[in-house]
């Protein structure tokens, strides 16, 4: 169940992803990283692979509590 938080603005508010919206998540963080792979290089390529392999254990994580 989640909890309502009233003090945040509707537009604001995001729902968590489903089981059907977790393949397109994840693909499309692959896809990222890809194209940081081939644009990137030194530091701000590991830096984005870090951030988007945070994003991808996040969103994981929640598809979890979600079901």
């Amino acid at each position: 169940m989640v909890p309502e938080y009233h003090w945040v603005p509707e537009v604001i508010r995001m729902s968590a992803p489903t089981k059907s919206g977790l393949l397109p998540a994840m693909a499309v963080f692959v896809v990222i990283a890809m194209l940081a792979t081939f644009t990137l290089t030194g530091k701000m390529r590991i830096a984005v692979w870090i951030f988007l392999g945070g994003m991808a254990v996040k969103t994981f994580l929640s598809s979890l509590h979600q079901s």
